[in-house]
């Protein structure tokens, strides 16, 4: 590995910028500051509860929530599944970043993941978030609804909400990059041994819904296997 890797290119003294704004920028930087504090996880896990919570409505957005629930029934599945998620990534996720960063030759802990998830990437997907408040105020409950007919009966609030989607997009893939930096200044290693720490828990991720699956069918009719015998 590298030796310019094992060794911070900055000073880890926190300078007075914010690191709301400074992190999507200079991640590395900003992640440093953290992991050199005198208390690296202040507020991380209220951070991580709130961003989860934001999280969950963008799930209700995604998934037509509204199409099943009333809009209270919503808020509260929203903020309780949104805020343990939250609270998985926090705890299990950032086990599993220090074990699989640790075959590529990471160094960092459990701990410093922590900070990645709940100082940089929960700060990060808080501002994200942000932008469901213009979404909702243009969509109102059509926001989490499968038929949107009074947007579309709009075409100027209807290009209004698209742009804003997609510039959500475009945040969220600029977030994907700003957390292999800040995942491989934890580890000390380079952005792209932290894609492939994300590949490989991806490839992790899949694998284990297609066991849940294969799980619940067997269960709920003939073994998976007997299918395939039989096709």
């Amino acid at each position: 590995m590298d030796e310019r890797l094992n060794k911070p290119e900055f000073s880890g003294t926190r300078d007075g910028r914010s690191p709301w704004l400074e992190l999507w920028l200079h991640p590395r930087q900003v992640t440093r500051w953290f992991l050199d504090s005198d208390d690296p996880l202040k507020n991380a896990l209220l951070l991580i509860v709130l961003s989860g919570a934001v999280g969950g409505f963008s799930t209700a957005s995604g998934a037509n929530w509204g199409d099943e629930l009333s809009m209270p029934g919503l808020i509260i599945r929203a903020v309780i599944v949104g805020a343990l998620g939250g609270l998985l990534s926090y705890y299990l996720g950032a086990h599993l970043l220090k074990w699989v960063g640790g075959w590529f030759g990471g160094e960092g802990t459990a701990d410093d993941m922590r900070v990645v998830i709940g100082q940089i990437s929960a700060r990060a997907n808080l501002m994200i978030g942000a932008l469901l408040i213009p979404k909702l105020l243009i969509a109102r409950s059509e926001l989490f609804t499968l038929e949107t007919p009074n947007l579309d009966a709009s075409p100027l609030f209807g290009f209004i909400f698209w742009a804003i989607t997609a510039i959500e997009f475009a945040w969220g893939l600029w977030l994907f990059i700003v957390s292999l930096h800040s995942i491989g200044e934890a580890h000390r290693f380079s952005a792209w041994h932290a894609f492939g720490v994300e590949f490989v828990l991806g490839l992790f991720l899949v694998i284990a819904v297609i066991i849940v699956v294969a799980i619940i069918l067997s269960a709920s009719g003939p073994p998976i296997w007997w299918l395939y015998e039989n096709r």
